[in-house]
């Protein structure tokens, strides 16, 4: 269940800030993970995201090549949940592509866009539509 952020919990007490602070700071990051590149850059993701959210969050080049991913140094699943503090590294492949079945693993709103994207112009009818127009 998702925190909700109440105004009686945003009740600025002068004379104390800090925990005023604190807690400002616990439900504004409490749904988020942060990611990192082997450069050592920081991704900032929604929890339960997948190397193919990192990927897309990086360049719609690179998710729609993923083709696997190093967490933590080790090979992983596309469609493995991140964890915060993890390092990420994405695997392309020039004829890797994404499929449908990648809609089911994606958080963010810029992966899902990207492969429906991709998915709409690389679909069987498209390109019979196209063919006719040549």
């Amino acid at each position: 269940m998702k925190k909700r952020l109440e105004l009686k919990d945003l009740y600025y007490l002068p004379n104390e800030p800090k925990i005023f602070l604190e807690h400002l700071k616990m439900d504004f990051f409490n749904d988020r993970i942060f990611i990192f590149t082997p450069k050592g850059d920081v991704v900032d993701l929604p929890e339960d995201s997948s190397p193919i959210d990192f990927a897309y969050s990086i360049h719609s080049d690179i998710g729609n090549h993923v083709f696997g991913a190093k967490i933590n140094g080790k090979m992983s699943h596309i469609f493995s949940k991140l964890k915060n503090r993890d390092i990420v590294e994405i695997i392309k492949k020039k004829d890797a592509h994404p499929s449908s079945k990648w809609l089911g693993s994606v958080k963010t709103t810029i992966a899902k866009k990207h492969i429906k994207s991709y998915l709409e112009k690389n679909s069987l009818l498209t390109k019979l539509k196209s063919f006719g127009h040549s």
